[in-house]
């Protein structure tokens, strides 16, 4: 007996509506859906994230954001395979996909710790446990190096308890030695530092660099100065979300035991996107501190080493072993690869300019320096 069509996977998205990363999730997640004939459902005009309406929906799965303890009673009850999103909570069984937290925090470390900096600030979230993730990624990476990085925690229990946060945000920033490379566990904690800086006049980047997490293009982009951030690798989580939920309701329609462990799926930060909040150096001689401003200040310039060091008062082997064992590379890697990354920039931009010009607007003489610039900063995939 031939056996009938098999009726479209049913899936309910409770999720955030206008969250820039769960948005890029469900872009991956469709990849996945449209090839395995999949239809969606998700609550009209509700933009919370409860997971109520679930309870009387007759689907085959459902994708949550399980936000609070209460979020998972609800989707532990539920006779459906779920798939958890959100790491605000511990799992408590509930099978996840998600961002690798303790990556992200490391990865942040690093970052700062390029741009020279020995004082460093974690800024996080009291009860979330994607700060608490990062944040030990952070403190974990930077032990690496004898570091312990100053560390101040807001309540996000209520409004007030937020009002009342911003004179201990603002002591505690005021407090942080100059120069100090400042982790916020995301780009609106990251905002709320540039803000508080702001007010007490204290420079981003030359007093404090700060950087986010999310790569939220409004607030990065709007943000004075411009947010550096770490991007996160939202469509490749939604390519295995969408896997991960296929199979549990294929073992579920035939039958098969849950899995003995539940499953957990850590996605890696995909990379930096630097802006103007991290563009620094934290540097202590002032013969280097001048050729990194030189760098920076000129760096669009078809101009080399020689012409940027010209004038200052050290022999230039002198001040390029200095440059080295404060920065830990020579003045032209440095000039180089801020030339590549503004060439980067622009090319996503997608503005339509062309590569002569990005080329030339970066700083190189032609696009053939470019071209070759880029081939060389690119890793072997050779044996």
């Amino acid at each position: 007996m031939a056996k009938g069509p098999v009726a479209p996977l049913r899936v309910a998205i409770a999720v955030p509506h206008g969250v820039p990363f769960f948005e890029r999730f469900l872009l991956g997640m469709a990849e996945h859906a449209r090839a395995a004939d999949w239809t969606f459902m998700r609550m009209p005009e509700r933009m919370d994230t409860s997971l109520d309406w679930l309870r009387g929906w007759d689907g085959d799965a459902a994708l949550v954001t399980a936000q609070s303890a209460a979020d998972v009673t609800v989707a532990r009850s539920l006779t459906m395979p779920v798939v958890n999103l959100a790491g605000h909570q511990p799992n408590d069984g509930l099978p996840y996909v998600g961002l690798d937290h303790v990556a992200v925090g490391r990865l942040a470390a690093r970052h700062l710790r390029e741009r020279s900096f020995t004082n460093l600030a974690f800024y996080g979230v009291a009860g979330r446990r994607y700060s608490d993730l990062r944040r030990a990624g952070f403190v974990t990476e930077l032990g690496l190096d004898g570091l312990t990085p100053a560390v101040l925690e807001a309540d996000a229990a209520s409004p007030q308890a937020w009002m009342d946060h911003q004179g201990r945000l603002e002591a505690w920033i005021r407090g942080l030695p100059a120069p100090v490379g400042l982790f916020a566990c995301t780009d609106e904690r990251a905002v709320e530092v540039l803000e508080v800086c702001r007010r007490l006049g204290r420079r981003v980047p030359q007093d404090v660099a700060v950087l986010g997490v999310d790569d939220d293009p409004v607030l990065c982009e709007f943000a004075q100065p411009s947010l550096s951030s770490i991007a996160r690798n939202d469509q490749a989580a939604g390519r295995a979300a969408a896997a991960l939920l296929q199979r549990l309701v294929e073992a579920r329609r035939r039958g098969r035991p849950a899995p003995a462990t539940t499953p957990e799926i850590l996605i890696p930060p995909a990379n930096v996107v630097e802006r103007r909040s991290t563009a620094a150096y934290a540097v202590e001689h002032p013969q280097v501190a001048a050729l990194v401003r030189r760098i920076e200040e000129r760096l669009h310039e078809p101009v080399g080493i020689d012409e940027l060091i010209d004038g200052l008062p050290l022999a230039r082997r002198r001040l390029e072993e200095l440059f080295r064992a404060e920065l830990g590379c020579a003045p032209y890697q440095m000039l180089l690869r801020l030339r590549l990354r503004a060439a980067r920039e622009l090319m996503a931009r997608k503005d339509g300019s062309t590569l002569t010009a990005i080329a030339l607007a970066s700083g190189f003489r032609s696009l053939r320096h470019l071209r070759a610039a880029l081939r060389r900063s690119e890793p072997s995939t050779g044996p």
